[in-house]
């Protein structure tokens, strides 16, 4: 999940709602990829 939103409610909403990745919009292009490598290799990533 990409998002503007950085506190814990919208963190833990988007986990229960099955999120496997948590990155903010700000993120560098380089976190964008790292992230979606961690999430396909089934890591849980929260930026």
């Amino acid at each position: 999940m990409i998002t503007m939103l950085d506190d814990d409610d919208s963190l833990y909403g988007a986990l229960r709602a099955g999120a496997s990745g948590y990155l903010l919009k700000g993120a560098s292009p380089a976190e964008v990829e790292r992230g979606i490598r961690a999430v396909a290799n089934g890591e849980v990533l929260l930026g």
